[in-house]
């Protein structure tokens, strides 16, 4: 597990994650897997424990890519930040702190190949958030990119000269190409984090703590 000492002073972007990172889709997930008949009426819990009660289903995994095909795209407005995010913008927008999102997202999911623009969906969900809003955040609609692959998105880690990056997938600070001199922050959004080399936050607050200072 990486320290405070780790998270580098330098003056590159935070680098941050967008999907189940800054975004979160929990209860939208539940309410859409209700609503399809794939969840009984009152489940509230967070997403991992849909998609594995979707998945238990009969055709589970497309029921699951269906579910997800909504959820980031044409239902994403129902879904909210992390609770703490704004906080952490709020600090970055004091401090002057730049910042960056790197998403790995397609243009469309393939259970809906001929559907809605999920990059479009992603800019959508923040212009309405107010997180390009130069009152009160740091970031700028340029200052968000797409990736078509894991390995494309962790290309652009380095590219881009974050000074750490973000993200609640494991598999991106394992991945072979993940650049090792920059510090990885594994976000799990409340849950135990497992170990490996990262810095596990549960909540956003715990972020600025390691990224940012108080």
């Amino acid at each position: 597990m990486q320290g405070d000492a780790d998270m580098r002073p330098g003056t590159g972007p935070i680098g941050l994650d967008f999907d189940n990172t800054i975004i979160c889709y929990d209860s939208v997930l539940a309410n859409l897997g209700i609503e399809y008949g794939f969840l009984p009426s009152g489940f509230t819990e967070a997403k991992i424990a849909v998609r594995n009660a979707v998945r238990a289903l009969e055709d589970g995994e497309r029921k699951w890519q269906r579910l997800q095909a909504a959820a980031y795209g044409q239902q994403i407005d129902r879904a909210t930040p992390f609770p703490g995010f704004w906080d952490f913008l709020a600090l970055c927008h004091e401090r002057a702190m730049p910042l960056v999102v790197i998403s790995h997202k397609t243009r469309y999911a393939a259970a809906d190949p001929g559907g809605v623009d999920l990059r479009q969906a992603a800019l959508g969900w923040m212009r309405h958030q107010g997180l390009f809003d130069n009152g009160r955040s740091p970031l700028t609609e340029d200052q968000v990119h797409f990736a078509d692959s894991r390995t494309e998105k962790v290309g652009m880690v380095r590219r881009l000269g974050c000074r750490c990056f973000v993200d609640d997938l494991e598999e991106v600070f394992n991945d072979p190409d993940y650049p090792r001199d920059v510090p990885a922050v594994l976000f799990t959004g409340g849950a135990p984090a497992p170990a490996g080399p990262w810095r596990g936050v549960g909540h956003w607050r715990e972020v600025a703590d390691a990224v940012i200072g108080r």
